[in-house]
């Protein structure tokens, strides 16, 4: 199954080679870190699943693949949060985030087994309409989980690094 532009499947790979040659970038330095602004983006994504959920909510099998896939991406945002260095700097105190090669990496792998389920899902068409659904409502819960875990370990960790 084709679409009318052969390139269209070139387009969001092409952004995503922008957006990840942008983040590597950063690999390795310094940035400054405010815990409560690392809340917001899962409240942002949060609220836009539930909108979605609200407006088109899966069939039983669905919510079981959606938890299914917040299951799964728990233990990603934990581990990609755990290989994040966050630090304090001894003169002025402010907090720091250091992003490294592994946790990105990671992200990495993410994004291409996705890019290639989503290839493999628009080749199989509408014969396997069903499955392309739960492979979506498993997609949603798998980034939730991954988004809030992420965040809120990043949160917590840099609140007891205040606190000491």
């Amino acid at each position: 199954m084709h679409n009318g532009n052969p390139y269209s499947q070139w387009i969001p790979i092409a952004v995503i080679v922008v957006v990840l040659a942008l983040r590597s970038r950063q690999i390795g330095r310094e940035r400054p870190f405010r815990p409560a602004l690392s809340l917001i983006l899962p409240v942002i994504a949060l609220a836009a699943i539930t909108a979605l959920l609200i407006a088109r909510p899966p069939e039983p099998l669905g919510w079981a693949a959606l938890a299914g896939g917040l299951v799964l991406g728990v233990p990603l945002g934990w581990q990609r949060a755990k290989l994040t260095h966050i630090g304090r700097d001894p003169v002025t105190g402010a907090l720091f985030i250091r992003q490294s090669a592994a946790a990105m990496m990671l992200l990495v792998g993410v994004i291409v087994l996705r890019q290639f389920a989503r290839y493999e899902m628009v080749e199989a068409g509408a014969a396997h309409a069903a499955w392309l659904a739960l492979a979506s409502d498993a997609l949603i819960g798998f980034a939730l989980g991954s988004i809030v875990t992420f965040r809120g370990e990043l949160y917590l960790r840099a609140r007891s690094l205040l606190a000491a």
